[in-house]
């Protein structure tokens, strides 16, 4: 998007008569063709991996916890993925710094999430000799929580942005 606005083309994008969602339609389309082969040979690459040491895994681990897990970190990638692509494109419109845009979404969607957690883990004296502990599967579960709350909040607020509001206050530069 940022490349978009340099070149020009975002506001004569922008001032076609083409509906604005048939625009946003366009580049998701172009995100999706760019991205699907990497993103299905990842995914695949984890499932492969799955059912090649299955049974090693489970020796391993006392169980078959492990394949949730992968199952999880995969529809976590999914709706991060999904985040990502929503708050990238608004932050792109906003910015003309192309990696402004990018340091910006990835901090909000993935980083955010375990700034939280930590937050929690001090506010809690977790990790400061006061005998509270905290198991993995607590920080995975919060770390779970506080993504799923981040990642929903900032995709709807960016849909309702890039759907909702005029094109003219898109084109103009807020951040």
């Amino acid at each position: 998007m940022t490349e978009m606005r340099r070149s020009g083309m975002l506001e004569l994008t922008l001032t076609s008569p083409l509906d604005w969602r048939l625009i946003l339609d366009g580049w998701l389309i172009g995100l999706k063709k760019v991205f699907f082969i990497p993103f299905a040979a990842l995914i695949g690459a984890d499932l492969i991996i799955a059912v090649l040491l299955g049974e090693r895994l489970t020796a391993l681990f006392s169980g078959a916890w492990w394949l949730a897990w992968i199952v999880t970190t995969n529809v976590g990638l999914l709706i991060d993925s999904y985040a990502l692509t929503w708050l990238g494109l608004r932050l792109g419109m906003s910015t003309l710094n192309t990696t402004r845009a990018w340091i910006s979404s990835v901090a909000i969607i993935l980083w955010l999430p375990w700034f939280f957690v930590a937050s929690l883990m001090a506010l809690g004296g977790v990790g400061f000799n006061t005998g509270i502990t905290v198991g993995s599967f607590d920080l995975v579960v919060s770390r779970t929580v506080c993504g799923l709350l981040v990642t929903i909040g900032a995709t709807a607020w960016a849909i309702d942005q890039l759907r909702s509001h005029r094109r003219e206050n898109l084109a103009s530069p807020q951040i």
